[in-house]
Order: C-alpha cells, then sequence, then structure tokens
C-alpha cells in the first residue's frame, strides 16, 4: 500500500452550520492506486450441479490496502445514519506491450472504481453499505503518468431525508407519467 495524505494534517472533518444542526464532512486522502471493481473466476463443480464465482484476488488486495491506507492516517467515527458519499481519483493505468505494440489495456469507469471501495469501507466508515443514498464519483485523471491518488468525502447531511420526502413529493405529483406499478410496458 502507498503512504496517505491529509489535507487537514489537524483534522479530517468539517463542521458546517445550519438551523437543524451541524452537518460533519469527512475527508480522507488515500495514497494508492485506485483499482477497478472486477467479476473474479466462475466455475462448476462436476458431478455436484454447483457453480460459482471466486473472489478476485486483485481487487480483494486493493481493499485491503485502501482499509489500511485509511486506518493508518485516521480514525474514522462509524457513522450509522444514512449520508452521501463522494470519490475522486487519480489513477496510473499500466502501458502493456506485446511485442513492438503498446496498448493501454485498463481503463475504468467510476463506477466500476466506487463499487470495490464502498464494500471496502463497510464496517470502518458506516455499518451498511445500504446507508449511502447519494454517491457520486470524478474520474480526475487516468493515464501512465498519473500519481495515484483517491480523495473520499463523506457527508451525514441530516438533510438527506427531507430531500428523498420532496423527491417522493415529485414523484406522487407526476403520477400520470408513471406506468401503473404492474405494467412492465417499458
Amino acid at each position: 500500500a502507498g503512504a496517505s495524505y491529509s489535507l487537514r494534517p489537524a483534522s479530517s472533518s468539517i463542521s458546517m452550520g445550519r438551523g437543524d444542526g451541524p452537518i460533519m464532512k469527512y475527508y480522507y486522502v488515500l495514497g494508492i492506486n485506485p483499482e477497478p471493481w472486477a467479476m473474479g473466476t466462475a466455475f462448476a463443480i462436476r458431478g455436484r450441479r454447483a457453480a460459482g464465482v471466486s473472489p478476485n484476488r486483485k481487487l480483494v488486495a486493493f481493499q485491503q490496502a485502501a482499509r489500511e491506507a485509511l486506518l493508518a492516517d485516521y480514525d474514522p467515527p462509524l457513522l450509522t445514519e444514512p449520508l452521501r458519499m463522494r470519490f475522486w481519483f487519480k489513477r496510473v493505468i499500466e502501458k502493456t506491450t506485446y511485442g513492438d505494440k503498446s496498448a493501454h489495456a485498463n481503463y475504468s469507469d467510476a463506477t466500476n472504481l466506487q463499487k470495490g471501495l464502498e464494500d471496502a469501507f463497510q464496517g470502518i466508515l458506516y455499518k451498511n453499505d445500504r446507508q449511502v443514498v447519494d454517491i457520486h464519483s470524478v474520474i480526475v485523471e487516468q493515464s501512465t503518468e498519473a500519481s495515484p491518488v483517491i480523495v473520499i468525502e463523506v457527508d451525514d447531511d441530516p438533510d438527506i431525508q427531507n430531500e428523498r420526502k420532496l423527491m417522493l413529493e415529485i414523484i406522487a405529483n407526476q403520477a400520470h407519467v408513471l406506468a401503473p406499478r404492474d405494467d412492465n410496458k417499458w
């Protein structure tokens, strides 16, 4: 695992006032190369009619490195309420050479980069990743020259519940555009 860097050496959180109480935003900066979620190897057991998928070894190693990097420099609170997460990624991609040709074979999308981290931080940043009700990821850079880093923002904003209620009201007021519940005509 790489070294972790702190933007705010004295604290990894910022308290922002609001009429109904403070919003805590926690920032964590990890100096490791982001690894995208990937499925493990599928297998079948002959004669037993059983099949499965083994864990992806590279992903499991990355998740362990991410947990270790986080805990090496931070003492994060275990959040139990709905929360927001933001990720920013700078990722080194490998240049592969085949004879006289080279290619950049492992570009990733933001969704797969965040998926592995959501699972990795379960039990460390939050009890269960089902608490994450709003998530956003940005790939800042993905190149052979990038300096690897992951920036994580966790926001225990109590206003999430109000936003959910507002969205439900908007949906209810637009019932004419919704298909009947038992009609799966897309």
